[in-house]
């Protein structure tokens, strides 16, 4: 049903006098690239993996609130230069992946109401439409024609449209079947006279053979052959078996069975012979609306009422409004040129199918609502989970166990786990101190026993069979032959609060404090080394540390980024540098020379091999590729984790911690979006007109012009949110101008004096494949009269004539011209509205407030708006600064706390959990906010009655009080 229609772009050039060449480049790449989309390799494209669970893949929809103009999607299809077109009861309606745009004047010949029930890419650059009483219309180069009655259309009401493999356009109506025959202009007419079952079609295929299936209403089933301009028909009806004589859609399968979706049931037809499917045998309605085979075999089936199933190894899988987000009545699917999956449904929206890069473990119902923090896997495959006022879990052969404070636990807050020699199980709490898990009884060292501090944040064992622990305020504790020997900074430690420990394959023990920097303890003498910022670390908040294969140490930190350290030379990678955020909780390496990190916003990946090039200088920066919640992830925000906080398993697999269950890729196994996408400059409107684009030769702008939009995409429906662009105007600026995801796709330019320019545009896919050549749009502005050079040799030649005088008021206004500048055009309307959803959906769901660091800079990063406009959201639309705005989110959350019972935390460390640095601070605010301190608060919502329990939290991510 799909062809390809012939496009052309315009390339780069230097010079608009080498336009032609420009413009034939242009053409060649896009003509390769309409071929290379259309006949991908299999290892480029990304086809719904089939032995995923129907349930376990992605469903990412569109209704009308994120721009789909009408919530029935009747059909979906896809034309040559990769636009995917929707079929709409009121509107054709074409996608990139990010914007809709409606071709909304579709009108019959007589005027009457547009109502669409059908669609169809035809070739040659085709659109077919069509219309209940209005008839057939054909959409090309811009222009709608309306065949009806007129043109010999049987009926104007259309129900169906079908292309068959000679290029004949069938037509099915309420009043026969019509065809438009391969360069024809007028229909032929089939009815009941000419031995057809009935007039009223309702769907139409053509199978391997070439014979017509048509479905008509309540009169069955009719296989067709026209041969000699007659009619060879033969009809199956429910007296056949056929489950209904109303058959709704036909599709055949590669084995060569007939599907046959009827309102009663599904029929598999082979050998004249129907088999019947029913709810009875696993169909979730037995009102069928479609039938779709994508490229691995899998049939998915539209119902009405039941939602979408798919038929896999003889065996149906539902997946309804019950399981996720899908709406249950299903009329359109498709299959994309990279084996991603549309879903069209009515009242509905539209709907995307796609695999996991991320699979998600153990989520907050299995975990009790609590949230891991630790991740362990002992010598028997065991996975241990520490998790926040749940306690230990156990996961084995699908089995999650838990251990509490009833099984003997001192804590039900754990915060690191480890394995000794012994096969003995080390369990650190927050406020319980230390636990040993000996042949399934625990046994605690408290600050009874000699251990500096009862929080520990992590635990090490070292090759000799010390166990380190490092504590909140305690400092460092060893622990050998049942005693322990404390380490602060009386013995040379730099900070008090330990974060991470981790032992080299040199035997030099590290420790990451929390804003002490990094330090390394040497044996021999019992010294401590530290390296700060003064050393060149980019951050003395450490969260994280680890050493690869190769022995390099890698180091993270709280808000400073990467750091590489190498015979005693740190390298920081900052966002500055390319890394996806500064915030790094996680580092673990995979089996392909790459680091993953967790982040606030989700896990990402950079190449080691690129770090190194950066470092020699071959590179000005390094690529980060990204998971998050459109890769599976329920929120994409890491845990900022305890020790150990993050896991490979035999498998390759790396776990890793987030605030909703466990993180879980695969690095070995994902796939790549490796195929280039396409860019295209859509329309360029001055002073807001639209203008007629010629991208095969001169495009002259009349003089005076203000305003410039050049408007553009890049079609890449992987993760089209994830579509990166550059570009630039030749003539007017030279460096590129970077536009990250997702953003509104316009080029804005304003005052721009008489000459040549050249628009050009590149863009990268959700991997980070960019399209060197892109798209590019060269023009020129006419002058004025005085703007040209014979008016400028006249002045001359009037300044000789006249004096000096009338020659310094042209030199002051040709000044004066040249001083322009480039005029930034304000925030609209409709972006001010559609940022101040996406921010406030990004406050409730990541809650970045509790980032005792953020800024509006940091805000403005990481959920994609630039920082000025960030800001005239929050100041016009809610009225408020930047500070008012958060601290009303952190007061919000800290009320949350302070009013559940089984919350023991102390003023601070509520303070500290919200995001505040210092508790005067937080009691400014809160009374500001709610009219009362914290400490009245709780006691007017209690009645009165304080805990002093000393098991409140305070994450490692918060300074330290003393």
């Amino acid at each position: 049903m799909e062809n390809n229609v012939n496009s052309n772009e315009y390339s780069e050039r230097n010079h608009f006098k080498n336009s032609i060449k420009g413009h034939k480049q242009g053409m060649y790449f896009f003509m390769i690239t309409s071929f290379c989309f259309c006949f991908l390799p299999s290892f480029l494209i990304f086809p719904l993996d089939p032995g995923t669970e129907i349930s376990d893949y992605i469903y990412e929809g569109w209704q009308t609130e994120d721009g789909l103009p009408h919530q029935n999607v009747l059909s979906i299809s896809q034309t040559g230069d990769g636009y995917i077109w929707l079929c709409t009861t009121r509107e054709l309606v074409r996608f990139d992946g990010v914007r809709f745009t409606s071709f909304d004047k579709i009108i019959a010949k007589d005027n009457k109401t547009t109502h669409m029930t059908s669609f169809l890419v035809g070739r040659e650059g085709n659109l077919w439409i069509g219309i209940y009483h209005g008839g057939l219309v054909r959409y090309r180069d811009g222009k709608f024609t309306t065949y009806g009655l007129e043109e010999s259309l049987s009926c104007d009401h259309v129900y169906t449209i079908f292309e068959d493999k000679k290029g004949n356009v069938w037509v099915g109506t309420e009043g026969g079947l019509n065809v438009l025959e391969y360069g024809h202009g007028k229909f032929r007419t089939f009815t009941t006279a000419d031995g057809l079952a009935g007039n009223h079609i309702l769907s139409i295929f053509e199978d391997n053979q070439g014979s017509l299936w048509i479905g008509t209403f309540k009169r069955g089933l009719q296989k067709l052959t026209v041969k000699n301009n007659k009619f060879r028909t033969q009809t199956y009806t429910s007296a056949d078996g056929l489950a209904s004589n109303t058959v709704t859609c036909i599709y055949e399968d590669r084995a060569g069975y007939l599907w046959v979706g009827t309102d009663n049931g599904l029929n598999r037809f082979k050998d004249g012979q129907f088999t019947t499917f029913s709810t009875g045998d696993g169909l979730s309605s037995n009102y069928i609306g479609t039938i779709y085979e994508d490229r691995n075999g899998n049939l998915w089936i539209g119902t009405m009422g039941g939602g979408l199933i798919c038929y896999r190894n003889h065996s149906f899988y539902v997946y309804t409004s019950r399981e996720g987000p899908l709406h249950n009545y299903v009329s359109s699917i498709f299959e994309d040129r990279m084996g991603i999956l549309w879903i069209g449904t009515i009242a509905g929206g539209l709907y995307r199918l796609k695999d996991r890069r991320v699979a998600i473990h153990f989520d907050n119902k299995e975990l009790h609502d609590g949230i891991v923090g630790a991740i362990f896997e002992d010598s028997k495959q065991t996975i241990w989970l520490g998790i926040s006022n749940r306690g230990l879990a156990a996961y084995k052969n699908g089995t999650l166990s838990f251990f509490t404070t009833e099984h003997g636990l001192s804590s039900n807050y754990v915060t690191s786990i480890l394995e000794d020699q012994s096969g003995d199980l080390w369990v650190g709490t927050y406020g319980g101190g230390l636990n040993c898990f000996k042949n399934g009884t625990f046994i605690t060292y408290t600050e009874k026993d000699g251990l500096s501090n009862d929080v520990i944040y992590s635990i090490c064992r070292d090759r000799k069979g010390n166990l380190w622990i490092g504590t909140r305020l305690g400092g460092l504790n060893c622990f050998r032959d049942g005693k322990f020997k404390t380490f602060t900074t009386k013995q040379g430690l730099s900070h008090r609060c330990v974060i991470c420990i981790s032992e080299d394959s040199r035997g030099n023990l590290w420790l990451g404090t929390y804003g002490g920097g990094l330090n390394r303890y040497n044996y021999r003498d019992s010294d401590f080394t530290v390296y700060t910022t003064r050393e060149g670390l980019s951050g003395d908040y450490i969260s994280f540390i680890y050493e690869d294969r190769e022995k390099v140490l890698w180091i993270g930190t709280y808000d400073k980024g990467l750091n590489r350290f190498e015979k005693g030379k740190f390298t920081p990678f900052t966002t500055k540098e390319g890394l996806y955020h500064n915030s790094v909780y996680q580092i673990i390496e995979d089996d392909k020379n790459n680091l993953w990190l967790g982040c606030p916003n989700g896990i990402f990946r950079v190449n080691k091999e690129e770090c190194i090039d950066f470092i020699k200088g071959k590179t000005t920066s390094i690529t980060s590729f990204v998971l998050d919640r459109s890769d599976g992830m329920i929120f994409s925000r890491c845990r900022h984790s305890f020790q150990p906080g993050v896991l490979k398993t035999g498998d390759g697999r790396l776990w890793f911690p987030t605030i909703n269950g466990v993180a879980v890729i695969d690095p070995d196994h994902m796939k790549i979006n490796r195929v280039i996408p396409p860019v295209i400059i859509e329309k360029v409107k001055v002073d807001d007109k639209t203008i007629n684009l010629n991208f095969n030769g001169h495009n002259e702008i009349s003089p005076g012009k203000k305003k410039f939009e050049f408007h553009y995409t890049a079609l890449s429906f992987v993760d089209p949110g994830k579509v990166k662009f550059r570009y630039k105007l030749a003539g007017f600026e030279e460096n590129w101008v970077e536009v990250m995801a997702p953003a509104e796709r316009i080029a804005h330019y304003t005052n721009l004096g008489p000459g040549f320019y050249c628009f050009r545009v590149k863009a990268c896919n959700n991997d980070g494949i960019w399209n060197e050549t892109g798209a590019s749009f060269g023009f020129y502005i006419k002058p004025f009269f005085y703007q040209t050079h014979w008016f400028y040799g006249g002045c001359a030649l009037c300044v000789i004539l006249l004096g000096i005088g009338i020659h310094l008021l042209r030199v002051r206004q040709i000044i004066k011209r040249e001083r322009k500048k480039y005029e930034k055009v304000r925030l609209s309307s409709e972006y001010a509205e559609k940022y101040l959803k996406k921010l406030l959906h990004f406050m409730e769901s990541e809650k970045p407030y509790l980032d005792p660091n953020i800024t509006l800079h940091k805000l403005s990063k990481e959920i994609i708006i630039p920082d000025h406009y960030l800001s005239q959201v929050i100041n016009t639309r809610l009225n408020k600064n930047f500070y008012e705005f958060i601290n009303f989110y952190r007061i919000e959350e800290a009320k949350k706390i302070l009013t559940h019972s089984k919350n023991h935390f102390t003023i601070l460390e509520v303070a500290f959990e919200v995001g505040y640095n210092s508790k005067s601070a937080f009691n400014r605010s809160f009374k500001k906010h709610v009219g009362v301190t914290p400490s009245d608060f709780r006691k007017e919502y209690n009645g009165g009655r304080r805990s002093h329990a000393k098991t409140a939290l305070s994450l490692p991510g918060h300074p330290e009080h003393s």
